[in-house]
């Protein structure tokens, strides 16, 4: 198998030809800033910027970076009743939980939450499932699918948003090694 960086430009190369797409034709890319694996952002960043300074055609190329997060939260706001608590959840490494309120969507804040926090949060819960799960959610939390087809529409008005997507959720810089666990 090959790593993620060598199996990028391949399934680029397969969108490009199943969309009938021409190269020259891509003025804007969109690129995720979150949620994900630090390591498979900096992998979608580093192919995205390879890409534009190898592009012969399009000198000026567009990159748009977006939170998926906060998409999925447009997304399934739309299934939620004006007057219902709804939070949307999901793994934030070891022992950390991103929470975005699904009520206060017009000034989004993606909250940062231990883990023995999470009982506090009222009303419904949500939770995007993680591919490298640490830890289990909530018995109560519903499951929703993580999944870009379901938040594109979303970015058609991404030029008129107020939301500054890089800015939306604060990094952590805190990390748990191996070794100091088994020193406890």
């Amino acid at each position: 198998t090959s790593s993620p960086y060598e199996a990028l430009p391949y399934h680029f190369n397969e969108v490009i030809k199943d969309s009938n797409a021409d190269l020259k034709t891509i003025e804007s890319i969109y690129m995720p800033c979150a949620p994900g694996s630090t390591l498979g952002i900096r992998i979608a960043q580093m192919f995205v910027q390879g890409l534009i300074t190898a592009h012969p055609y399009q000198p000026q190329v567009h990159v748009h970076t977006y939170n998926g997060f906060f998409l999925s939260a447009l997304y399934l706001k739309n299934f939620i009743k004006d007057n219902q608590e709804a939070h949307l959840i999901a793994e934030n490494g070891r022992d950390k939980w991103n929470s975005i309120n699904l009520n206060d969507l017009e000034k989004p804040k993606v909250s940062i939450l231990n883990g023995d926090k999470l009982p506090l949060i009222s009303g419904d819960i949500y939770v995007i499932p993680q591919s490298k799960s640490w830890k289990t959610p909530p018995k109560t939390a519903r499951k929703c699918i993580y999944s870009a087809e379901r938040f594109l529409p979303f970015l058609k008005n991404f030029k008129q948003s107020k939301v500054n997507h890089e800015r939306l959720m604060n990094p952590t810089m805190s990390y748990q090694k191996w070794n100091e666990q088994q020193k406890k």
